[in-house]
């Protein structure tokens, strides 16, 4: 198995198999690429009369949560993580999805 691990880390099959998870780095390019036909999936009547279009990384994740059943999704400010993280609910047939999230963002999350 190769990949970086920390000092000091206690190896363990959880530590095993977060660390053999698949990796794969992507370009904006490809991730461009994936914006229509997403969109087209999960678009309302609403968002096509609007013009609405997912963002090329909001594409990608949602292809990965889709492949691979789950994901972690490492994605700075303002690339569209609470879109995401409701499209993967859809994605994934959830039952009872739950949204986490932080004590002073529940007003900024539900107005997203």
């Amino acid at each position: 198995m190769g990949g970086w691990v920390a000092r000091n880390v206690t190896r363990s099959s959880d530590l095993d198999r977060v660390l053999a998870l698949p990796r794969r780095t992507l370009t904006e390019a490809d991730a461009e690429a994936l914006v229509d036909e997403v969109t087209d999936v999960f678009i309302t009547p609403l968002g096509r009369r609007e013009g609405a279009r997912l963002k090329p990384w909001q594409a990608a994740g949602i292809v990965d949560i889709a492949n691979h059943r789950g994901g972690y999704l490492g994605y700075p400010v303002g690339i569209g993580k609470t879109l995401v993280a409701l499209l993967a609910a859809l994605v994934l047939e959830a039952k009872r999805p739950v949204l986490l999230t932080l004590a002073g963002l529940v007003k900024q999350t539900r107005d997203d």
